[in-house]
């Protein structure tokens, strides 16, 4: 059905009547694009000439050819060639396909691969692969729907159905179900499930969390003690709750699915709207052979839709923005990448700052580096330090100074590691691509180190090397191989956050309205801060002016709209904006009373909106600054903080600082059990081996003040037993907690190791 719906196509294009081969549609196709994107510019062809471009075309379709990829490729490319025809953003590209000329000719990437020497093509596909190769694809999230419709209207309703994925109890929703039937009060429910020990999923206790919470914690103990029918939430986590549609695996077939395996009809309580659903999960649809395809919806691509709109910029305008445009390098060069995809969390801007990047390059480099391992292995350090001059360039051997040539003689891509293991060690193309999946899987060292031997002698065969020579670069590969990520999708990535800042740059207003539309109202303070610093004023409602939701006044102007007011649904809004288009304001909140559905309780919720904060972002620093004043003038009687967020940034390592705010997240760990998971010792060798295994808990404070950075308070488990009931008590985002500690830092990442804390309550 799918080759005979893309045949069709083709015919009707042709007007032939004869039957055309998939293949025969894919070339035809690879030609349409080779024209399509010299039409657009294609730098690329101007720099390298076609040459390069021919033959790499040539070795990948071999490979897709010989491997029957063929459909899989025409599928994905006719759905991303009607998305992106009608104005649907569609990611540059997500993985490995990045590093495919056949992807970009077929417009399903927009990365010219042999623009950027460190694409592999290899690690998208391989000689033998027997797998699809994974074309992930980020499509506006809410367009994305039409790209299925689409898919339903071409091969069939009964040939198209999205995957199927099974729910399991957690923690926290095994407690509300619980408590939901037993009708235990809310109030303990909620303090317990601030108490909950977590665990990643390839923790072995990860289906045992509450277990473990009530051994751990007596104030937990205390609730089950209260409530025994909690007990049952300890038996439910680990089950399967229920069957649920997969975000974004969508599966199409030659043939009716019911004809593989058994359907589901799932109808959206929003829109009435029904669903087909796969009775099976992602991986059992791969093993039963049924096409899938990730049609995922990533919400940056839906604000860029929407910043698009409202500057009246084209998607093909977008796609052509130069990756060296001097103003947007400029920004990220000083680090002012709030709101910016990829680029605004705290690593990452702290990275990017560091850096100070010359090019779009570097640029990718800092995604690469801004994760934990490259943090705190010391490669994001010895980056930075080389390219400032400060440490000289590491030099090992001439073929891994070639391959890290680019990043400042550091492996920081898996691409880097397989080209060492083929150049360097001399390892066969089938080893390689099976160390490939062990990184990508996370199999364990011992898994990759089965080929150390191998590697040695390759590269003594290859380089006369001595034996301690290889280990030196193998022991660079293994530790790099722990953290290394995709060349492909951290530059596919880096150019979203490119856009993004490109956007801010040239149309800040309307960047600023599409972003504030996409983002929860938590993130709104710092958000509308960074906007304010940036020449563009941030406005309440406006009637008459504004609309349903955030819009762009003008260049400099953003204004909220009616949904934006706390208890105004779109109904509601509806009405407002009826009634402001008939009505003049003249800013007396009783004349709202004239809209139906708005009474006087609604009214009074309404009128702090409607004030002069009415985004609430003078209440936490009012709230503070009351506090401050108060130690000032000796009524709390603590000394003055010496920091605040921004400034423990700058604070010196292992410092005493001041600091107090607000807490937004309790995390509690157990050392114990963090170390059994890293480690794989048993529980009882670790207490038999630690200092005081009785006291294994201590407890991350996720905090804010009134600046724009998060800080992060450590209470120790030497000093939790002290703290234990205070900590528990603490109300989140209302309380002010105050602490004298020890600035330390752990990679980039500024910490808290707290010595003294105090709680106040700004309202007393």
């Amino acid at each position: 059905m799918v080759g005979q719906a893309l045949q069709e196509t083709e015919l009707s294009r042709s007007g032939a009547g004869r039957s055309v081969p998939s293949a025969d549609i894919l070339w035809a196709w690879l030609r349409e694009g080779w024209r399509y994107r010299k039409g657009q510019g294609w730098p690329g062809l101007r720099k390298l000439g076609s040459e390069p471009y021919v033959a790499q075309t040539k070795l990948e379709m071999g490979l897709v050819i010989g491997q029957d990829y063929v459909d899989y490729f025409l599928l994905v490319s006719d759905l991303v060639r009607f998305a992106k025809d009608r104005g649907i953003p569609v990611g540059p590209g997500r993985g490995s396909s990045a590093a495919s000329i056949v992807c970009y000719l077929l417009r399903i990437t927009e990365v010219d691969p042999l623009m950027y020497p460190l694409m592999d093509f290899g690690r998208f596909i391989v000689p033998g692969r027997e797998d699809l190769p994974d074309i992930d694809i980020d499509f506006d999230d809410e367009r994305r729907h039409e790209v299925r419709e689409y898919a339903v209207r071409k091969y069939g309703a009964d040939r198209v159905g999205n995957v199927g994925t099974f729910t399991k109890y957690k923690g926290r929703n095994s407690i509300d179900d619980v408590a939901r039937v037993y009708r235990i009060p809310k109030a303990d429910t909620e303090i317990l499930k601030g108490m909950i020990v977590e665990r990643s999923g390839g923790d072995s206790r990860a289906d045992a969390a509450l277990e473990d919470t009530f051994a751990m914690f007596p104030a937990a103990q205390e609730i089950l003690n209260r409530h025994p029918a909690l007990a049952q939430a300890v038996k439910l986590e680990g089950n399967y709750r229920g069957f649920s549609v997969h975000s974004a695996g969508l599966v199409i077939t030659n043939s009716p699915i019911a004809d593989t395996c058994a359907l589901y009809t799932r109808e959206e309580k929003k829109t009435g709207e029904q669903t087909t659903v796969v009775s099976v999960n992602k991986y059992d649809a791969e093993y039963l052979g049924l096409m899938k395809v990730d049609v995922l919806g990533l919400s940056t691509m839906g604000m860029i839709r929407l910043a698009l709109e409202e500057a009246g910029v084209t998607l093909e305008e977008l796609y052509r923005v130069p990756m060296d445009d001097a103003a947007t390098l400029a920004a990220f060069k000083i680090a002012d990448v709030i709101g910016i995809f990829q680029f605004e969390g705290r690593a990452t801007r702290i990275v990017c700052r560091d850096v100070r990047p010359d090019d779009f390059l570097e640029l990718v480099d800092i995604s690469g580096l801004s994760r934990p391992g490259p943090l705190f292995s010391g490669t994001a350090t010895d980056y930075i330090e080389t390219k400032h001059g400060k440490q000289e360039l590491l030099r090992l051997h001439p073929v891994i100074d070639e391959i890290t040539e680019g990043t400042k003689g550091q492996i920081i891509y898996q691409e880097q590691i397989l080209k060492a293991l083929a150049r360097y060690g001399g390892l066969e193309p089938k080893r390689v691509h099976d160390i490939r999946r062990i990184i990508s899987q996370k199999l364990g060292e011992a898994q990759f180190n089965a080929s150390e031997e191998a590697f040695v002698e390759g590269a003594a065969r290859l380089h006369g090397v001595t034996r301690a020579q290889a280990m030196e670069v193998w022991g660079k590969v293994v530790t790099s191989a722990s953290y290394a990520f995709v060349y492909a999708h951290s530059l596919a990535y880096t150019m979203i956050g490119f856009w993004c800042m490109w956007l801010k740059v040239h149309h800040p207003a309307a960047f600023y309205a599409a972003q504030l539309q996409k983002i929860s109202k938590e993130r709104w303070p710092r958000l509308i801060r960074d906007a304010e610093s940036h020449g563009v004023r941030v406005s309440g409602v406006t009637f008459g002016r504004s609309g349903r939701t955030w819009t762009a006044g003008g260049r400099d102007t953003v204004l909220a709209g009616y949904e934006q007011l706390n208890g105004v649904g779109p109904a509601l809004a509806t009405k407002m904006l009826a009634w402001a288009e008939g009505h003049t304001f003249v800013g007396d909140p009783d004349q709202l009373l004239e809209i139906p559905g708005i009474g006087p309780a609604k009214l009074e919720a309404l009128r702090p909106q409607l004030g002069r904060d009415p985004f609430g972002l003078k209440k936490i620093h009012e709230s503070l600054e009351a506090v401050r004043i108060a130690i000032r003038t000796g009524e709390i009687p603590l000394a003055t903080p010496t920091h605040d967020s921004e400034t423990l940034l700058e604070a010196e390592r292992e410092s005493t600082v001041r600091w107090m705010g607000f807490v937004k997240l309790k995390e509690y760990k157990d050392f114990i059990e963090d170390e059994r998971a890293r480690s794989g010792m048993s529980y009882e060798e670790i207490r038999r081996t630690v200092r005081r295994p009785d006291l294994p808990t201590s407890c991350v404070l996720h905090c804010y003040d009134d600046g724009d950075e998060d800080v992060y308070v450590r209470v120790t488990r030497w000093d939790y037993p002290k703290y234990a009931k205070i900590l528990q008590s603490l109300r989140l985002g209302q309380d002010v907690v105050y602490v004298e500690a020890m600035r330390s830092v752990r990679g980039v990442f500024p910490n808290l190791l707290m010595r003294k804390m105090v709680i106040i309550d700004p309202e007393d």
